[in-house]
């Protein structure tokens, strides 16, 4: 079978999660999403669509090089923020904007949890099957990466005893081969 989400332990060190949290957040101004703050760099299918930006050239150079070995040839990057979130995401997909698209996958970077880089409770990102099932609780681990396939169903765990999580996502999409 083959596996369409999944974890790496230690595939982070804290100095370069620290520095890439602080390059977020002074590219970006931020802005409110739901229940979160989000600073997001680039945004290459909406309103902020360039890949001049100042966000998306940092995100090529810096994060591309650690986490290009883990998607396909022809990913295109559509998005990628650094999230402080206080409250619960419902189940959903992460589809591409165009239904045109194929969705490609999304890595999650856990940072904190109530501001502890070494304590992360019982934070998690969850997956279900297509019915909505509840197939695996992924635990969140310091420096760790959590992956899935963008058209698997997700939610972004319970918020029980949590006041908030940081965390980085990067959502891509795949270019149609002809």
């Amino acid at each position: 079978m083959i596996q369409n989400y999944g974890v790496i332990e230690n595939f982070f060190n804290d100095d370069q999660l620290e520095k890439w949290k602080d390059n977020y957040q002074k590219i970006s101004s931020g802005e409110k999403y739901k229940d979160s703050h989000t600073w997001g760099l680039f945004d290459s299918l909406g309103k902020q669509s360039t890949k001049n930006n100042f966000g998306y050239k940092y995100f090529v150079k810096e994060i591309v090089p650690t986490i290009a070995d883990l998607l396909h040839k022809n990913t295109v990057y559509n998005y990628s923020a650094f999230i402080h979130m206080w409250g619960p995401l419902k189940i959903h997909k992460d589809l591409p904007p165009n239904d045109d698209l194929i969705p490609g996958r999304s890595l999650c970077f856990p940072y904190s949890v109530n501001g502890s880089r070494n304590n992360y409770q019982e934070c998690s990102t969850r997956i279900f099957d297509q019915d909505k099932n509840l197939i695996d609780t992924l635990l969140w681990k310091p420096n760790m990466l959590l992956w899935w396939e963008g058209n698997l169903y997700h939610d972004s765990g319970n918020f029980d005893n949590l006041d908030y999580k940081e965390f980085f996502i990067t959502q891509t999409y795949l270019e149609k081969s002809f």
